[in-house]
């Protein structure tokens, strides 16, 4: 299994390396197809009996193995639901230019439609969102339930929300002129939210940025820009100590692959300056060129950040995160919304699933050039607010339940506790809900909650199987019924 799992990582690695789906290379879930059976009258063969894979000596690869315990991550694991808040010029540009739609994700407009430099930063006149803008922001994650908050301090485009001291290309330069990032962390801060802050390393504006290293000056002229990203990602920290820690975009290129010594000696320094900062797993490369896992399989950072709009079908082995969108694709503001757009019961599924799975969920806003949120937005928002309100228990401080999946939903459990919470998404015809626990186990009572209170009938079916009564109840979203469980007697 251990060699299974490595080979696994390596996989999952190299998929996110050439930017193909990384659930692609996770374990196969329920209901996938079976490894094929060894042919009739041939030896069988033992995965136990199979010889480790050597490690291979590492210089830039992980730091450590293993899941990191201290009361940073701690607190990350806690949180559990989050919000990212994807605003920039191009927020402006609300996916089209010149006239024309862009079909394209609108946060890589100046890419995509091939905006000439000088145009995209004429917008630098027009940014002049609300004044209160993210303090609005953050109300409605706070809203929603959420627990912290990530901001896109510098986008691939390079503009910066913050007055950084090592660039003229930043929010001094519009009418805005005060600090968003700031403002936002302070927003946060005051509503009980913890933040990360969002960079990219990636970088269309600087002028030293290269995607691919072919001949001596475009080496010189990267490591001139990596020491600008270093700069700039130091001063986040120092400007705004209370931030939780960095989540980092934009590392695909083959030039940070090539420079694995590079974003250890990035991640080593902002460890320096916080000991306890967070950093996800989009950083990092080792020496051969793997992102997020190494060459050994072992996670590089503290969280993995590959479930990018995808969720995994098994449990990852490793803290990890899936970020989503509300349309299929796209995070800044697109004027023209195509396509399928999640629903508040769909995010939801999402969200318990996550956290069934051991991970945290956060759902993407992409606020309009004014700073105000889209309608539809803010309805979702708050609809997932009005379900936490009453489930959020389920979610909030919540993970691996060790029980199977179960077809009416998912079980989430508070780390030691007795008490299991089944949410229920698909309530079986018949009104009760299959339960099924180890046979050392059984429960003891169980309740709705946010209901009247009143005990749910339990009835034992056969050893280690029951089935808990609604008592002929009618729901009209999904709910959740937690379960205490005692020793088996």
């Amino acid at each position: 299994m251990h060699l299974h799992r490595t080979i696994l990582r390596a996989a999952a690695a190299l998929a996110a390396a050439l930017m193909l789906p990384v659930a692609a290379a996770q374990e196969p879930g329920p209901g996938a197809a079976a490894a094929p059976a060894p042919a009739r009258g041939a030896p069988a063969r033992s995965a136990a009996a199979a010889p480790p894979k050597p490690r291979i000596a590492l210089r830039y690869g992980a730091q450590r193995q293993g899941r990191r315990d201290d009361p940073a991550m701690a607190r990350w694991r806690e949180d559990r639901l989050g919000v990212i808040v994807h605003f920039g010029l191009y927020s402006i540009a609300a996916g089209s230019w010149g006239g024309k739609e862009h079909d394209g994700a609108a946060e890589s407009i100046k890419m995509g439609a091939q905006v000439p430099d000088a145009d995209y930063d004429a917008l630098l006149k027009r940014f002049d969102p609300a004044k209160d803008s993210p303090a609005r922001w953050v109300a409605l994650a706070k809203e929603m339930g959420a627990r912290y908050v990530i901001l896109t301090a510098k986008h691939h485009d390079g503009f910066c929300l913050w007055p950084s001291d090592e660039t003229d290309y930043d929010v001094a330069a519009t009418p805005y002129r005060e600090d968003l990032v700031g403002q936002f962390v302070q927003a946060a801060k005051d509503a009980g939210l913890d933040v990360l802050l969002y960079y990219s390393i990636l970088d269309w504006h600087h002028p030293d940025w290269r995607g691919e290293l072919r001949t001596p000056d475009d080496r010189a002229a990267f490591a001139r820009y990596w020491g600008y990203a270093t700069r700039q990602c130091a001063e986040l920290l120092r400007r705004y100590p209370s931030v939780m820690g960095l989540w980092f975009d934009g590392t695909e290129d083959s030039s940070v692959k090539a420079n694995g010594q590079l974003t250890l000696a990035l991640e080593q320094q902002l460890r320096a300056i916080r000991p306890d900062v967070l950093v996800g797993s989009r950083l990092r490369a080792d020496e051969n060129g793997a992102r997020h896992f190494d060459s050994n399989g072992d996670l590089m950072g503290d969280w993995e950040q590959g479930w990018e709009r995808k969720l995994p079908r098994t449990p990852p082995a490793n803290d990890w995160e899936c970020t989503m969108t509300v349309p299929e694709n796209g995070w800044g503001y697109h004027a023209g919304w195509k396509g399928h757009l999640k629903d508040t019961h769909e995010v939801l599924e999402m969200a318990a699933r996550c956290v069934a799975m051991g991970g945290n969920f956060v759902l993407n806003i992409g606020p309009m050039g004014n700073g105000g949120i889209r309608p539809e937005e803010q309805a979702l928002a708050r609809g997932i607010g009005d379900w936490m309100h009453v489930n959020g228990g389920a979610i909030v401080g919540c993970g691996l339940s060790g029980l199977p999946k179960i077809d009416w939903g998912w079980w989430t459990r508070r780390p030691g506790s007795a008490e299991l919470n089944a949410i229920v998404f698909n309530l079986p015809l018949s009104g009760a809900l299959p339960v099924v626990l180890p046979r050392n186990q059984a429960p003891e009572s169980a309740t709705i909650l946010g209901g009247d209170g009143a005990p749910l009938r339990i009835e034992a079916t056969r050893p280690g199987e029951w089935l808990v009564h609604l008592g002929g109840r009618t729901f009209t979203q999904p709910f959740t019924v937690r379960v205490k469980v005692k020793p088996a007697g």
